[in-house]
């Protein structure tokens, strides 16, 4: 997740597969939306175009997200949920709009 000092919450996605299901991702974030306070909702998602991983820089040995590259690999589609443009953002703003 990103958004510390933003208006909302941005979950950054690493599919595990080339086949993503944008579909199944939005329906599983709204379901998890569904229980949350608004604050605490996600609001924005973008989708890695390359996965998570150890060989390329982006997963410690233990496998956590090494947050400081993974947003210099994807500020500038992080940095468009919250302006305009992004091609693989799927929401902007409030509620997908």
């Amino acid at each position: 997740l990103y958004g510390n000092t933003k208006p909302f919450l941005t979950a950054l996605i690493s599919p595990a597969s080339d086949a993503v299901d944008r579909a199944s991702i939005e329906s599983h974030i709204q379901a998890i939306n569904s229980t949350l306070f608004p604050e605490q909702q996600i609001r924005g998602l973008v989708i890695a175009t390359e996965r998570f991983s150890i060989e390329n820089g982006l997963l410690t040995s233990q496998f956590k997200p090494i947050r400081r590259e993974i947003y210099s690999r994807l500020a500038s589609e992080i940095e468009a949920i919250y302006g305009e443009g992004g091609e693989n953002v799927l929401w902007r703003g409030a509620y997908g709009q």
